[in-house]
């Protein structure tokens, strides 16, 4: 059986639904921050952390396309799995809602 995969403009989607506003950027940053994704500025940068693939919360999507002249790119970004949003969209509801009363007292 396999596995739905999650991207993070879903869970940026899932958190406007309940009211929430973040961006996917926002939400790159947030779970960089709290050490779900590398934030270290190289090949691996915004890559699950190896907390994250051992417990089964994110995966590397990995893409391959070819260019002209049959050159390769290939790009990777996060994804959750099912476990991982259950587990993290509830951290980051808890987040946004404290920014939230905190730009509404400004």
């Amino acid at each position: 059986m396999k596995t739905r995969l999650i991207s993070l403009d879903e869970v940026a989607h899932e958190l406007g639904q309940y009211g929430m506003d973040m961006t996917t950027e926002e939400v790159l940053v947030w779970l960089r921050e709290h050490g779900y994704l590398v934030g270290v500025r190289c090949e691996v940068y915004n890559r699950p952390s190896d907390l994250c693939l051992l417990l089964g919360y994110m995966v590397t999507h990995r893409v391959v396309s070819y260019g002209e002249s049959g050159k390769v790119f290939t790009s990777s970004e996060p994804r959750f799995t099912e476990k991982g949003r259950d587990f993290i969209l509830p951290k980051l509801l808890e987040y946004a809602r404290a920014r939230k009363e905190v730009l509404s007292h400004v």
